[in-house]
């Protein structure tokens, strides 16, 4: 489905600098996988998925879409592709605030101009998955922490995607609120998703079936895996 190839990117700190966030990184994501994306801060864990997801761009390597060179794509075609086949979902939830979840769930849909009276019915589904349903007609504020993730990961299901880029989802929750989030992500693999999850937390990333470890920019091969948290 995906395969990053020699991936760099690098940023300038000054005329004399130049700091590689990736170096050379290259994975291959296959259709039904469970990918975790673990490694410390700064080890270009939120880069990778950014480029899988294409949110950026390399500096240097291939990304590779369904056997296409997505650097040869259009605009609109890389856009096309995010929004139909891509459900992202980010530590901060960033619902709109003024937006109900019913709302916020399905703006995608209304965002690209594609809504229609079906797709209620649909995001009434998603919601009841994850638990939800009581509060369709709530605002954002008056969800804690854990409903406002849980109304993101409606929110990115809303288009059926292919493929759940998730960036530490359950990045300052509780235990309950981190396990029932992740019990949520592997239903969704075990039904046929593919989900690509970033974690600083080694005991969560077993929830994938692979682990892709990364330290300073690049694959680590140690092979530790010790369950703590980085």
């Amino acid at each position: 489905m995906i395969r990053l190839q020699d991936i760099t990117k690098s940023y300038s700190v000054n005329k004399q600098e130049t700091r590689h966030a990736l170096d050379r990184v290259s994975v291959t994501v296959e259709s039904g996988d469970f990918l975790a994306i673990v490694g410390p801060s700064g080890s270009g864990k939120s880069t990778l998925l950014a480029i899988a997801g294409l949110l950026d761009a390399p500096t240097e390597g291939t990304v590779w879409i369904e056997g296409q060179d997505a650097s040869r794509w259009s605009d609109s075609k890389r856009a096309e592709y995010r929004a139909q086949q891509c459900g992202f979902v980010f530590q901060f939830p960033s619902l709109i605030p003024t937006l109900n979840v019913m709302e916020n769930v399905l703006l995608p849909k209304t965002m690209i101009g594609t809504f229609r009276p079906e797709d209620r019915r649909q995001a009434e589904q998603i919601l009841e998955e994850v638990g939800l349903t009581a509060h369709r007609n709530s605002f954002p504020s008056q969800l804690s922490g854990g409903e406002q993730r849980r109304a993101a990961l409606a929110r990115a299901l809303i288009q059926d995607p292919k493929i759940l880029l998730a960036d530490e989802p359950t990045g300052a929750l509780d235990d309950r609120n981190a396990e029932l989030i992740m019990g949520l992500l592997k239903g969704w693999n075990q039904r046929g998703k593919t989900i690509l999850l970033v974690t600083h937390d080694r005991r969560l990333a077993k929830a994938g079936n692979r682990i892709l470890r990364l330290m300073d920019g690049r694959t680590d091969e140690s092979g530790e895996d010790d369950g703590h948290v980085f």
